[in-house]
């Protein structure tokens, strides 16, 4: 799945391990057709980049969190799957971890 068709904003839920947070809504979710990503969600701002696993609809995304309230402050990588696409708009499963395996945020989101 091209960039092309994934960039746009999205919305969803996130579900986090590590961050203290229960099951939230995410409205601000936004990939760019360069690949950058941007959310917030459990009281920290993601943000980054991701790249395609290599001809695979998969991709990879690197990115920090940020925020005073987040009790993560550091690099983040994972796994970017769509899950479908109705109509021309995707629903992607994007996983951030941290390096330590002590901190993940789970986004199910769709696009707006």
């Amino acid at each position: 799945m091209p960039l092309s068709t994934l960039a746009g904003g999205y919305s969803g839920k996130t579900r986090t391990a590590g961050f203290n947070r229960q099951l939230a809504l995410v409205s601000d979710f936004r990939i760019g057709a360069d690949g950058a990503f941007s959310a917030t969600a459990a009281d920290c701002a993601f943000a980054g980049t991701k790249t395609q696993h290599g001809t695979t609809g998969i991709y990879e995304p690197q990115g920090r969190t940020s925020d005073s309230k987040c009790s993560w402050s550091g690099q983040l990588v994972g796994i970017v799957t769509p899950i479908a696409v109705n109509e021309g708009k995707a629903t992607l499963g994007f996983q951030l971890n941290s390096p330590d395996a002590t901190h993940t945020a789970v986004f199910v989101v769709s696009r707006n």
